[in-house]
């Protein structure tokens, strides 16, 4: 990659239609200006590494920690609609608050905010609390209010609040190890799939706010809006069926009825 004036220039080895898309994601990237690093451009990345100070001497991977030493930065700095503006703090040294103002600089449309403040609460409670007695405009992003907390704001005060959902940005999955057992017995894993009514999960624990996964990647994910086969919905007399093959075949060849 290189640098013209103002001009970022990325060459690259083959085609990689998302790499626009890479870049526009706050993680695993990020872009720091060497300016930036405890020692400018020429910290060394062992003992002045810009992870923050919490994480000094990362554990590797056999558990030891590390030589790498966390040293943070020395400010942050972009381009974004948004200049940081300061931090309110609690008596225990906690985030109250932080402050956000407008970036006059910033190149697209700007509305008539001219400051974000971005609150910290440790509950949802207390988030439903501030949003009821007007000391909070907003929430953004999932897991700040439970499931049952937004469903109640659209359904009973949706006089005075708006909830807005956008598309999944992933599914939520458990992972079954086919590498150990007992999970590594296909007819297990597929007797699990069978018995466990996600549909009934997502209204009751997620109060009807997701929809019920049948593939890793959400639909709106690229090149991911396809119907897959075989489908492992919900059925449970099949699970129980599966459980018992032996059976199965003996009721099939003497032709009895088979109750489980």
């Amino acid at each position: 990659w290189r640098c013209e004036g103002e001009v970022f220039i990325v060459r690259l080895t083959a085609a990689y239609y998302p790499f626009l898309q890479d870049l526009s994601l706050i993680r695993p990237l990020r872009v720091l200006s060497p300016n930036s690093f405890k020692e400018g451009p020429a910290s060394d990345p062992v003992t002045h590494n810009s992870c923050p100070v919490k994480w000094d001497r990362p554990v590797k991977e056999d558990g030891a920690k590390s030589d790498v030493r966390c040293v943070g930065v020395r400010g942050f700095n972009g381009t974004g609609p948004w200049i940081f503006d300061g931090v309110t703090r609690r008596s225990d040294g906690s985030i109250s608050e932080m402050k956000f103002v407008k970036n006059p600089n910033h190149w697209a449309p700007q509305g008539n905010v001219e400051a974000l403040i971005v609150k910290n609460y440790n509950t949802s409670d207390l988030v439903e609390a501030a949003l009821l007695s007007k000391t909070l405009d907003m929430v953004v992003g999932g897991g700040v209010l439970t499931p049952a907390q937004v469903r109640e704001f659209r359904t009973q005060h949706f006089s005075d609040f708006q909830v807005v959902e956008g598309p999944p940005l992933m599914n939520t999955i458990i992972v079954m190890n086919a590498a150990r057992a007992p999970t590594d017995n296909l007819q297990l894993r597929k007797l699990v799939m069978h018995a466990i009514d996600k549909a009934a999960i997502v209204e009751k624990e997620m109060a009807g706010s997701a929809r019920v996964a049948d593939s890793l990647f959400p639909k709106d994910a690229p090149y991911c809006d396809v119907d897959l086969t075989p489908r492992y919905d919900y059925d449970f007399e099949k699970a129980q069926l599966m459980n018992c093959p032996d059976l199965v075949v003996e009721a099939e060849e003497t032709n009895l009825t088979l109750i489980l």
